[in-house]
């Protein structure tokens, strides 16, 4: 063996993953596969109840309904309320929270659910990388936040059917996904074995 031989062993070594801060998807103890799961289902969850909010006020709207009183609303909704149609997700029952509503606390609801919605998959990205074992990787997730967010404050001052407005509604989309805390996990690893692939045919 000579001097040349020592390099291509040390970065052969089943430990360099480790050591250069690759993410671990290990199958025994399988942390990342969970908080995915629980991401995939979330994010169902919350689609489905965006879906009840833009349904409720865009029939309230057309109903004109907003000055009456609960009761009423419920009694009218049970019997007149159109089904809400959306891709795969149809359904006519809404939540009874709604009709004690005005449509200033219904749009207000809209609001701070979106940020609940998005500071919760925050949190769950911070989850995967960790689960990943490249937490150390959370500034580049915030970096990601920060450039896909700056589009959405075109959801305050335009309206559906805009450019802007539907380029902030993807990047809301975006956020309220797996997909950032995937790019920081897999796009380095990509990289890394793209180099690795280079410098083995050089």
């Amino acid at each position: 063996m000579n001097g040349h031989d020592t390099p291509n062993r040390r970065n052969s070594s089943p430990n360099r993953a480790l050591s250069s801060g690759d993410p671990v998807f290990s199958w025994r103890r399988p942390w990342w596969l969970l908080v995915l799961g629980v991401m995939l289902g979330f994010g169902l969850l919350q689609e489905q109840s965006k879906i009840k909010v833009n349904h409720y006020l865009r029939v309230g709207d057309a109903a004109n309904f907003w000055d009456n009183d609960a009761e009423n609303r419920r009694t009218w909704w049970d019997t007149h309320a159109p089904i809400g149609r959306h891709n795969f997700y149809v359904s006519r029952t809404t939540w009874s929270l709604f009709h004690g509503l005005t449509r200033q606390q219904m749009v207000a609801f809209k609001w701070g659910m979106s940020a609940a919605i998005l500071f919760m998959f925050f949190l769950l990205d911070v989850m995967l990388l960790r689960a990943a074992q490249v937490g150390e990787r959370v500034p580049w997730l915030l970096l990601i936040y920060a450039a896909a967010g700056m589009p959405l404050v075109g959801l305050a001052f335009s309206k559906p059917g805009e450019v802007w407005y539907a380029l902030a509604r993807d990047m809301l989309g975006f956020l309220q996904s797996p997909l950032p805390s995937l790019l920081v996990v897999l796009v380095p690893l990509f990289l890394d074995r793209m180099n690795v692939t280079s410098d083995a045919s050089d």
